[in-house]
């Protein structure tokens, strides 16, 4: 009965170092999950940190496609601008070129009544030669 006794108490002995081996093993495993769930919580927060970052870029580069968008439309306006003045300059080029046509008419016309009159005056000095030689006829006459 003493070995009964004996082989029960080293049974539970045995038993109590399984359990313990056991407990210590699940210790572990909740270490080792607790390790696991650290290195997930610091793999989340590294995501948040990129998700951050990628919000962070896409703010910026938002703002840099709102500042190209600006200066498209600066440029167009501009373009814009360029555009009226070539067609204002087109413009003042058709009036003097049609300044430069009016002046060269009264240039024309100006001229044609120098030719005129010179004709006017040509006409009164033939008048008066023909009258310097009517009044040479008519003292002829007396003399004669």
């Amino acid at each position: 009965l003493s070995f009964l006794f004996h082989a029960l108490c080293l049974l539970f002995q045995a038993l109590c170092l399984l359990f313990q081996a056991l407990r210590l093993l699940f210790q572990l495993s909740c270490l080792f999950f607790q390790a696991l769930s650290f290195l997930f919580h610091a793999l989340c927060l590294l995501f948040q940190a990129l998700c951050l970052l990628f919000q962070l870029l896409r703010l910026l580069f938002r703002l840099s496609c709102s500042f190209f968008q600006t200066l498209s439309f600066l440029f167009h306006a501009l373009c814009l601008l360029f555009q009226a003045l070539c067609l204002l300059f087109q413009l003042l080029r058709l009036l003097f070129r049609l300044s430069c046509s009016f002046f060269q008419t009264l240039s024309f016309l100006f001229h044609a009544s120098c030719l005129l009159f010179q004709t006017w005056c040509l006409l009164f000095q033939a008048q008066g030669l023909l009258f310097q030689a009517s009044c040479l006829l008519v003292q002829a006459r007396c003399l004669l």
